[in-house]
């Protein structure tokens, strides 16, 4: 099972990743209450896996707010949008500001074609190598922990201490990066806090 996740992971990955034309989806900013809301509408013929937008805070600073939504970088909690659906996502806004206009910048569908600048789908697609990059050394230091008949609480420990060291490496690397390449870890060790005496490579996937 294992082997099968990786090796779908990493079809994907490698591949062609080709271009589409027209303007896939339309964004809308809707104000029913106190919680601003962007409606996504697919309005193409393809299902959409992934796409990023960007959010202007102010006016007069070009910090921007950046949404990244992937059904593999965030699995389970991103799922595919086919063609007709939407999608609600929150509005970053700076409350008693006027409300700023979302604007997508890349898209990537079900079967491999892409919307958007090239600079925009490639970091769609850095964030996503990261995953069974994780997943694999995940695999090992659990191996690993298993050989060495580990309790749980020592691996648990071991687990932590990776995190750890891995956020001092990563300070300067971009925001998506350490967001994803900390996700396999956190999800692992939080699910080894939750459940038996065993912390298995399964519990990596079970999130």
């Amino acid at each position: 099972m294992i082997r099968i996740i990786l090796t779908f992971l990493w079809v994907f990955l490698v591949s062609v990743i080709s271009p589409a034309q027209s303007t896939p989806l339309t964004i809308t900013v809707d104000n029913p209450g106190k919680e601003k809301i962007i409606t996504v509408t697919n309005q193409d013929v393809r299902t959409v896996t992934a796409f990023t937008i960007t959010v202007s805070l102010s006016q007069t600073s070009a910090a921007e707010t950046r949404i990244v939504y992937d059904i593999y970088s965030n699995y389970k909690h991103d799922n595919p949008i086919p063609p007709g659906a939407s999608k609600l996502i929150p509005l970053p806004h700076v409350v008693g500001s006027p409300l700023p206009q979302p604007e997508l910048r890349a898209a990537v569908f079900s079967d491999g074609t892409s919307w958007g600048d090239t600079q925009w789908i490639n970091k769609l697609l850095l964030t996503r190598r990261t995953i069974p990059d994780q997943l694999q050394h995940m695999k090992v230091m659990l191996q690993d922990a298993s050989s060495r008949q580990l309790a749980k609480p020592d691996v648990l420990v071991t687990l932590q201490r990776e995190r750890e060291t891995r956020a001092r490496l990563n300070v300067g690397a971009p925001a998506e990066q350490r967001v994803h390449e900390d996700r396999v870890l956190s999800i692992t060790i939080n699910n080894g806090q939750q459940k038996g005496s065993q912390l298995t490579y399964s519990d990596v996937l079970s999130e």
